[in-house]
Formats: structure tokens, sequence, C-alpha cells
């Protein structure tokens, strides 16, 4: 009796969840997530084709995590156990061209759980848990520093020692304006608490607490700097009996009252926050009720200091974990997260227009094999372009490697449905140019021409082009105002085919 309880206690709760609408009624039978509309391809964004970042060596590779450098380049960890001790990996590049990786974690220990942070001055900032080296024994924090201007990784430190810090301490880092590096990690003690250490020069202050006496976190937690310098936490908090999200913010070295984002009585988790351009605060989670998953977009006004949910969608993925990052110049938000579509675990992805206050459809990013995939987390380069990293076990040996995708550079890419141009050339002189530049299309009949905002808005149309002479752009808009200094789209046409280049317009 005690043996076949025990299996029904395994197996029930597991099933994966039907979707719902946003009445909150089921299905009987399992379906994707409906509320989002129909999966189709975004009208903005072309991808290029998956690729593998980790050896495929049948070993486990997760937990992918990475910044981007004002430069563009990619800065990507991720947990492997290739060398048959949990390392931490990283790797740089982007799009289809990226350098070797190699192991950054001490070789004598293991290592899980990585994430990384960038400073302005480009130097990068990694941490991880560190096993303590006790039989049987629990984690450290680990720290290891890029220098930009040397071009060499430093030694690695323990932030913490012997505190008895599990799996689920998920260490984070980020950076202030300044450049002094955060480490934040949750220690499952007596009480439960989520911790920090500030670096100032060479030396580590000793840590603080963010929560309080009163605060329960427990799980899954998210923290963010805003423009303002203030830093924020939201964390999963079981005061109530159940998990819900609370909110506290830094500001001048005080934390300020923890504040209920949530009180439904039902499971909050996975919180996810970003900041956009002057400093309000946008959240994603996980939520609702079993059979009835939801997730919720949030918005926190930085004048109010009040949250307000922007939007809520369905999910067929019991507690769904969602990634966020947000295009500080447009305010656009990009999602990104796993869930269920015809019976498969996939990649999806979606974009939100801050212009027009709508949702692109839901892009399925992955597909084909019935394998399993998850955690994917998002970011955007300096020109807003999204990119995208996920373990996958597509490659059939039984454990997971690190896949990644990006949208394709719109300055090599025409627009849909033509793809790629062909024997279109499209010059620009010069480039990046500080007033003015001439744009010359190569072909025999005229061509149209035309210059947008990052964005996709048209600026300008310019006189057709004939072959071999160049139209001038003087950087102005239609109604002759002079444009910002900044990253512009022009595009040219013609009757079978179009092509759009990227111009640097510099002030």
């Amino acid at each position: 009796m005690r043996w076949s309880l025990l299996l029904v206690l395994f197996v029930v709760p597991f099933p994966p969840a039907a979707s719902s609408g946003l009445d909150g009624r089921t299905d009987s039978t399992f379906q994707p997530p409906q509320a989002f509309g129909d999966l189709g391809p975004s009208p903005r964004v072309e991808w290029m084709e998956d690729l593998r970042l980790s050896e495929n060596d049948a070993e486990e590779s997760i937990h992918p995590r990475f910044v981007c450098d004002p430069a563009g380049l990619l800065h990507m960890v991720w947990k492997d156990n290739g060398s048959h001790h949990n390392a931490i990996l990283y790797r740089a590049g982007s799009g289809s061209d990226w350098g070797q990786s190699f192991t950054i974690s001490h070789p004598d220990t293991h290592h899980n759980s990585p994430h990384i942070a960038i400073d302005p001055d480009r130097n990068l900032h990694t941490v991880f848990l560190r096993w303590t080296g006790i039989p049987w024994g629990d984690y450290d924090v680990g720290y290891r520093r890029y220098d930009h201007d040397l071009g060499a990784w430093g030694q690695e430190e323990r932030l913490t020692k012997f505190e008895g810090i599990g799996l689920s301490g998920q260490p984070t880092a980020l950076c202030d304006a300044a450049g002094a590096p955060y480490v934040f990690w949750l220690w499952q003690d007596a009480p439960t608490r989520i911790w920090y250490r500030k670096q100032e020069g060479e030396c580590w202050l000793p840590r603080e607490a963010v929560t309080g006496e009163d605060d329960q976190p427990n799980g899954y937690y998210g923290v963010a700097l805003s423009p303002d310098g203030a830093i924020h936490c939201v964390w999963q908090d079981y005061r109530s009996g159940t998990a819900e999200l609370y909110h506290s913010y830094l500001r001048d070295d005080v934390w300020s009252p923890s504040v209920a984002i949530t009180n439904d009585g039902y499971a909050s988790v996975h919180p996810r926050l970003a900041p956009d351009a002057v400093g309000n605060i946008h959240l994603v989670y996980g939520g609702g009720r079993y059979l009835s998953q939801k997730i919720h977009v949030l918005f926190w006004d930085r004048v109010t200091e009040t949250w307000s949910e922007l939007d809520v969608f369905a999910s067929a993925m019991a507690q769904p974990c969602v990634f966020l990052d947000v295009d500080p110049q447009s305010e656009d938000l990009h999602i990104s997260w796993a869930d269920f579509v015809s019976g498969r675990m996939e990649i999806l992805y979606k974009h939100y227009d801050a212009d027009t206050g709508l949702w692109d459809p839901t892009e399925q990013i992955t597909s084909g094999n019935p394998e399993m995939r998850g955690d994917p987390e998002i970011g955007l380069d300096p020109q807003g372009n999204p990119h995208l990293a996920w373990w996958d076990m597509r490659d059939m040996t039984g454990q997971q490697e690190v896949y990644y995708t990006a949208a394709l550079d719109p300055s090599a890419v025409a627009e849909r449905p033509g793809g790629l141009a062909a024997g279109l050339p499209l010059r620009i002189v010069p480039n990046p140019c500080r007033d003015r530049a001439t744009l010359y299309l190569e072909g025999g009949a005229a061509r149209s021409l035309a210059v947008f905002n990052s964005d996709g808005r048209l600026l300008r149309e310019l006189p057709p082009a004939s072959a071999g002479c160049g139209v001038v752009w003087d950087g102005r808009d239609r109604s002759g105002r002079r444009c910002a200094e900044g990253v512009y789209l022009v595009r040219g046409g013609a009757p079978d085919s179009r092509i759009v280049r990227r111009l640097v317009l510099m002030r």
C-alpha cells in the first residue's frame, strides 16, 4: 500500500497542462497555448539557422547565459559536464561567427548555475556555484573577472565560505554605472534570505541582506539596474503559504520596504525583470492554477511606484519560465519561453510594439523533432536585434546541448517575403556619414530608395536611382527636420527584389 501511494504521488503532478483562455476555461484535450493567437512568423524578424555552441559529446550542457557588449559581441557562459567535472565554459561571438569555447572555472572542483554581467568598460563579471570540496557538501558562490584592457581573466574568487548554499542559490551579477559589480545569491538557511556583496576597488564589502525578517524568499528571484541607479529585486515569497511575488529596490544604499506584487493565492513564479530607458521596470512571470497557467507581463511606474498588468496570456506549460529584455530606445519588449506546442516542448518568442501597444504573433523558434528543450535566455544587441540561447536535446544523445539563434542583421536581409536579395547591390558612401551620404543602386531600371529609422518607420522616400547614378540623402526626414545621430535603414527596391542596408549617421 505504501509503495502504491508513493507511485501515485509521483505520477499525478506531472502531466502537461491543457491550455486555457483568458476566461479560465480549460480544454479536455492537450492543446498549444491558444491565447497567443495563431503561431506564425514574426513580421519584423528573420532568424538565422540554429547553431550548436556546445560540443556534441553526450554530456550535459545547460544554463546558457549571455551579455552583449557595445560592439555587438556576445559573451556566453554555460554549465558543461564534458570534462567529467561540472565546469563553466565561455564562448564569444555573434551570428554564425564564434570563437572557441574554453573553461573559465577551476579544473579541480565542480561548478554550476553561471551568470554573467558586463560593466561600462567592457570588463566581464561571471558568478557561479562552486562546490565546497566537502563530500556530499553544498556550494559556495564563486566569481571571476575578465579585464578587457589586459585581455585576460583574473583568478577565481570565493565570495562565500562553507555557508551551505544549495543548488537553488542562483548567483546573479550586475554592474552599476560606475562599473562596480554586485553579486546576489539565495541562501536557504534559517531564515532563508537573498544576500549580496558589492566590490569597491579591489575589495569586496561584507555581505548584506536584500530581504528582511518578515520576508520568506524561496526559489527564483530576479534583479535589474535601472538608469537612475536603483537596483530592483523581485522574488518568490512564501509568507502567505504559497508563492507570491514581492518587490524591493536599493537606492542611496537603503532597501525599500518589500511590497507584494501578487496576492491571489495561486503560485506566482520565475520572475524576470528589465528596465526601460527612463527607469520603469518591466516584469514577466508564470502563475495561475493547475490546468490554467498564465504568463503575466507587468509594468512598474517609477513616478507613482505602483505595479500594473500590461497583459496576460495562457500557457500549456505548468509554471512557465519566461525571459525578458527591453529595447532602451523603442521601449519594445522581447520575451522568450519554453512551452508545449502539439505535444512537444518548443522555444517561443514574442515581440511587443510600445508605439502601437500591440503584440506580434507568437513565433515558434524550434521545430522538427520530439526532443525536449528549455531555459531560453534572450538579449538584445545595440541595434535592438534579439538573440536567443537555450538547452536542446535534438542531438539524440540523451543529454542537453546549448543552441543559439539570432535575428539576421537587417543590413543584409531583404524585407519579407523576398528573403536575401541577389544581384541588387546597394552602396552607401560614406558610411558612417556626418551630414549626408550618397546611395548607389546597380542595375538597369530605375530603383526606388527610402530611409527608415531603426524601428522600421519610414522617414523619407528619395528620388528613384538610375544605374550607376547616386542619390544624396541629406540626413533629413520628409519634413526637412535633421535626423538625430543613430542607426538608420536604407531600402532599395526593384520590381522583383528589395534589399536593406544599415547607415550610421553621426553628428
